[in-house]
């Protein structure tokens, strides 16, 4: 499993207690109450992690939210929960997959077997939850995001930021606010965690990071909790109370299967896969791509550069190794009037897209340091199968206004 986008972990205040002076920013107690329901999850296919995510234990028999795209691929999870803010969390119990919606990023976990594999029963848990909010975040209302992070090698971390924009969308017929964006700083391995506000009342699942190249402006989303709960068509009274949602989709044994309305980095690109170190030659590389697909991806909350018609599949997968300076993406249509968006997903599963570039309708993705790991690219058309040549270069001085 690819390190994911995505995305950021928190809870919600068990014990009360006021917040400091600063507004949004909780008191070191409130923190501390909050981590206890904050889990990691660790992600495991054939007995092997395969990737990591966080968790909110939001009703005391064990029951988790949490990112579909933590559990794909995966047939078990290993629930890391805190005990100490300055250790790592300890490695607890293992878990199960309730059901995952087909249309949202959300999925269930239940706790239901001790640190040994031994069934327990999850009424005799009692574990520490989070209060569910039960007014829709604002606009400009600060909030807080807590999660296990990549970059912080497996340690608590809290962020801050507020509510920057929201985006109401039809949600099992209910139009509610899908996502909340935010400023609060969020990393890759957050995915899945939890949002609160000042009240310290859980508001939704930290679920991707977009970014754009031309301004280089960074956004977290926020699967919210009004979604959530109309996709699952049950009340936050009954989820603390413990019941199983009917409105989520049962999985059954073996490899976790689920389909996805977006894109998917999982599927076999349609163009190939390619290996390229730093200094590699001939550069540019170059790759023949035909773009276009059904699926809008401005739909998709990816980034306002984001835009056009993909397939689910990538375009194109590149296994990136070594230290560069820039990784340049650029493609150029055939057809000069054909418009197109590059959307390039990275190690860390974050999203960078250009819609247009050197005042041209082709785009380019600049990535300045790159990352090593798998980089999966998207090339979407406003037209119906676009023709054009993928180029990927190092040199900064490599002019291709004029390519066609």
């Amino acid at each position: 499993m690819k390190r994911m986008l995505l995305i950021i972990s928190c809870l919600i205040v068990l014990a009360g207690g006021s917040l400091s002076a600063q507004t949004g920013t909780l008191t070191p107690e409130q923190i501390e109450n909050i981590a206890q329901s904050v889990v990691e999850i660790a992600a495991i296919k054939s007995g092997q992690v395969v990737g990591i995510g966080s968790g909110t234990i939001v009703s005391p028999d064990g029951l988790i939210f949490t990112n579909r795209h933590v559990i794909e691929g995966s047939d078990d999870f290993l629930i890391l929960i805190l005990q100490d803010p300055s250790e790592p969390p300890v490695e607890s119990f293992y878990a199960s997959v309730v059901g995952a919606s087909e249309q949202i990023d959300f999925a269930l976990l239940q706790i239901d077997r001790d640190i040994n594999g031994n069934a327990v029963n999850p009424a005799s848990l009692n574990l520490p939850t989070i209060p569910l909010a039960s007014e829709r975040a604002r606009l400009g209302e600060a909030i807080s995001v807590f999660g296990y992070p990549g970059i912080s090698e497996g340690y608590l971390v809290y962020t801050t930021g507020a509510i920057s924009g929201i985006q109401n969308e039809t949600v099992n017929g209910a139009r509610v606010p899908l996502w909340y964006n935010t400023d609060a700083e969020i990393s890759p391995g957050n995915s899945g965690g939890t949002v609160v506000n000042q009240r310290g009342e859980y508001i939704g699942i930290p679920t991707a990071v977009r970014s754009e190249t031309t301004t280089g402006g960074r956004l977290g989303g926020i699967l919210s909790l009004p979604a959530i709960l109309a996709e699952l068509n049950i009340t936050a009274q009954e989820i603390n109370a413990g019941q199983l949602p009917e409105g989520a989709v049962p999985v059954g044994g073996g490899e976790t299967v689920l389909t996805d309305q977006g894109l998917d980095y999982t599927l076999d690109p349609n163009f190939g896969v390619y290996d390229l170190r730093a200094g590699f030659e001939p550069d540019p590389f170059e790759l023949d791509v035909i773009a276009g697909g059904d699926i809008n991806t401005g739909s998709l909350n990816l980034g306002s550069e984001c835009v056009g018609m993909a397939t689910a599949q990538p375009d194109m997968r590149l296994n990136w190794s070594g230290n560069s300076t820039l990784l340049r993406f650029f493609f150029a249509a055939y057809n000069a009037n054909d418009d197109t968006a590059l959307l390039v997903n990275d190690p860390d599963g974050n999203w960078h897209c250009n819609d247009d570039s050197y005042d041209s309708l082709n785009p380019t993705v600049d990535l300045r340091s790159p990352l090593e790991g798998q980089y999966d690219i998207w090339i979407a058309s406003g037209n119906d199968d676009v023709e054009g040549t993928l180029f990927i270069t190092e040199q900064e001085e490599v002019d291709l206004t004029g390519v066609q």
